[in-house]
C-alpha cells in the first residue's frame, strides 16, 4: 500500500538538483565519512563559485520536497529556497574552464517493494503488481542509453523487499548490508523502507546518501539524519499538524467535535503525537481526544493481527459517550490502519468522519478489488501534500 517511486524527482536529485547534505557529516577529504566514492563534494581551498561538480549543500528554508534546504543547482549556483556550495575536486580530472568532473560509474542502490503477499494478508489486491520494478529498471536503462547521469553510467544494485514475508527489521538490515557491505554503493534510491526497521539509520552510519519517497519519521529523527533527502513526504509532525489545522479551516472539524486518535506505537509516531499534535489539539480548542495505541508494526501478519484487535477495541471505546465523530491515524502505515478501521466500522454500522493525510492513499478506496467498504467512502476527508496520490 506504499507509494510508487517518484522516479523523475528522485533521480534529478542525483544530478545535483537538490540535497540536504550537511558539511558536518562529511570528512576532511570532502567526502562522506566511510564512503569515498560518492562525489558529494564540499569546498576545498582551490574551489571557486561555479567551479564545483559536487552536489550543493542546501542551507535555505524548507523546500517544496519537505527536506531541509531547498533544491540546489549543480556547480555552485543558487537553487529555490537554498544556497549551494561548490563541490571539491575529489581528485577528479579538471575540464575546460576549471570545472572538475567525476566520470566513473555511479553505483546506485535501489530498494523497491513487492506488496503482493502483504496485500493478500489484508484481504486486498495491490493494483500496481510489479510496476515499480519495471519503472525503475526502464529509467536506469534510459539514463544510461543517453550517456549516463552527467556523464556517469549508473550501475544499479537492486533489493526487492517482499513486505509480507517475515520481519521488516530483518529485511531492512539485509538491504542495508547489501548496499553498504556487499556492494559499497554511493547513493541509495529508496522506494521501500524509509525509516522502517532502522534502514535510514543504517545507511547514515555507513555514510551512504539516501534519497527516499517513503516515511521520513518525526521532526526529531529527521533532523538527526543529515545524509538523506525526503522527496515524497513530510515529517509526521508536519503532516498531521496540517491535517488538524486544515480541517479546522475547512470547517469539517469543529470545536464541538470529539476526536479519536489511533497511534502506531513506534517511537517517531509517539514523539510526534506527544510533542506536536496533542499540544496542537489543545491550542485548537478541541475537547480532550480519546487516544488508542497499538504495537509498532514489524511484519504484515503480526501488524494486521495486532492492529485489527486494537482497532476493534478502539471502535468500542469511540462509541461510548461522548461518541467520537472524527477519527485520525498517526502512523507511517496510515493506509493499512484506515482499511482495517473502515472494515470494522462498517461491520458495526459506525460512520465517523476521517481526518486523513496523503499517507492514507484514499484514492485506492475506489479501486476495484481493494475491498474498501463503500459506506465509509463519503466520510473520507483529508489535507494532502502529494497531488500524485491525492487526486
Amino acid at each position: 500500500m506504499r507509494r510508487s517511486l517518484l522516479a523523475a524527482a528522485a533521480v534529478a536529485l542525483l544530478a545535483g538538483c537538490g540535497s540536504t547534505v550537511q558539511q558536518a557529516s562529511l570528512g576532511a577529504s570532502g567526502q562522506p565519512a566511510a564512503n569515498g566514492d560518492s562525489g558529494l563534494g564540499v569546498p576545498t581551498a582551490a574551489a571557486t563559485a561555479g567551479a564545483g561538480s559536487g552536489v550543493g549543500v542546501g542551507t535555505g528554508p524548507a523546500g517544496s520536497n519537505g527536506a531541509v534546504g531547498g533544491p540546489v543547482a549543480a556547480g555552485g549556483t543558487t537553487g529555490g529556497g537554498g544556497t549551494s556550495t561548490p563541490g571539491g575536486t575529489g581528485g577528479a580530472p579538471t575540464g575546460a574552464g576549471g570545472r572538475s568532473r567525476i566520470n566513473t560509474p555511479l553505483k546506485l542502490g535501489i530498494a523497491y517493494i513487492n506488496n503482493q503477499t502483504a496485500s493478500s494478508a489484508l484481504g486486498v489486491a495491490d493494483p500496481r503488481k510489479n510496476q515499480v520494478k519495471a519503472v525503475i529498471e526502464a529509467y536506469v536503462h534510459g539514463i544510461n542509453a543517453t550517456g549516463g547521469l552527467d556523464g556517469r553510467k549508473l550501475v544499479p544494485v537492486e533489493y526487492e523487499w517482499h513486505s509480507g514475508d517475515g520481519s521488516w527489521s530483518t529485511a531492512a538490515a539485509s538491504a542495508c548490508a547489501k548496499f553498504t557491505q556487499d556492494n559499497h554503493v554511493s547513493v541509495v534510491l529508496d522506494e521501500a523502507f524509509g525509516t522502517v526497521g532502522g534502514f535510514r539509520d543504517c545507511l547514515q552510519k555507513a555514510g551512504v546518501f539516501d534519497i527516499t519517497n517513503q516515511t521520513v519519521g518525526d521532526n526529531a529523527a529527521s533532523a538527526a539524519a543529515t545524509l538523506y533527502a525526503g522527496v515524497g513526504g513530510l515529517t509526521l509532525d508536519r503532516t498531521y499538524s496540517a491535517v488538524l489545522t486544515g480541517e479546522m479551516q475547512s470547517g469539517y472539524l469543529h470545536k464541538t467535535d470529539h476526536l479519536g486518535v489511533i497511534v502506531e506505537g513506534c517511537p517517531e509516531n509517539e514523539r510526534a503525537w506527544s510533542r506536536s499534535l496533542a499540544p496542537l489539539v489543545t491550542r485548537l480548542g478541541l475537547p480532550a481526544p480519546k487516544v488508542v495505541t497499538f504495537n509498532c508494526i514489524d511484519s504484515t501478519a503480526g501488524g494486521a493481527t495486532d492492529g485489527q484487535a486494537a482497532i476493534s477495541n478502539a471502535i468500542l471505546r469511540f462509541r461510548q459517550p461522548p461518541t467520537v465523530d472524527r477519527v485520525m491515524f498517526v502512523s507511517a502505515e496510515e493506509a493499512a490502519a484506515l482499511l482495517l478501521f473502515a472494515e470494522s466500522a462498517s461491520s458495526q454500522d459506525y460512520h465517523p468522519g476521517y481526518l486523513l493525510s496523503s499517507n492514507a492513499q484514499a484514492h485506492l478506496s475506489t479501486e476495484s478489488g481493494t475491498g474498501f467498504p463503500a459506506d465509509q467512502i463519503p466520510q473520507l476527508h483529508g489535507v494532502g501534500n502529494s497531488p500524485y496520490g491525492d487526486v
